[in-house]
């Protein structure tokens, strides 16, 4: 299991029963790795310095959870699953029950829409398309596309946190 680091009680038992969700469906986490929740701060890191290469955390196509499969929505500050596409397995479903539930232990909303510059996005779209005017396009770094059916709060705040899903072709992974 991995090791875990946090202030909270709540947040440390989340992030306990999400890694163990996901290391049941396949994920390999490095076993000198640890996540870290310290002063509000969400981290995943190696306790020690490793110049190998070696993977510290690896997610089967399983545990990915394809944002435009599920519809999310806001109650105040906190995120809820509003509805999800039909193909969704039970798998990914609980997996994203327990991602939102570590969203909303961590008040990612509530930072996020303190914090990001993204937040201005709905109340002053000519100043947001400015400020991004600036970011690189290319397909590696080309920000999400809002999926349009989530609330524009948590789009904004997911574009901030997702990971693109790039393959290795040579090394086959």
């Amino acid at each position: 299991m991995i090791d875990i680091n946090s202030d909270s009680i709540a947040v440390a038992k989340a992030i306990a029963e999400l890694a163990s969700l996901l290391q049941r469906h396949g994920a390999y986490f490095d076993k000198d790795a640890e996540i870290v929740f310290r002063g509000g701060e969400l981290s995943f890191r190696k306790k020690t310095v490793d110049k190998s290469g070696k993977l510290i955390i690896r997610m089967p196509p399983a545990c990915l959870l394809p944002v435009g499969d599920f519809r999310l929505s806001l109650s105040g500050n906190d995120i809820y699953l509003a509805d999800h596409d039909a193909g969704v397995s039970t798998e990914r479903l609980e997996i994203m029950h327990r991602v939102i539930e570590v969203f909303n232990l961590t008040h990612k909303i509530e930072r996020h829409r303190a914090s990001s510059p993204s937040s201005f996005e709905s109340a002053f779209p000519e100043f947001h398309a400015r400020l991004f005017s600036g970011r690189t396009k290319s397909r590696a770094t080309k920000p999400m596309k809002a999926s349009q059916h989530n609330d524009p709060l948590v789009d904004s705040m997911l574009k901030s946190r997702t990971l693109s899903w790039r393959t290795d072709r040579a090394r086959n992974r």
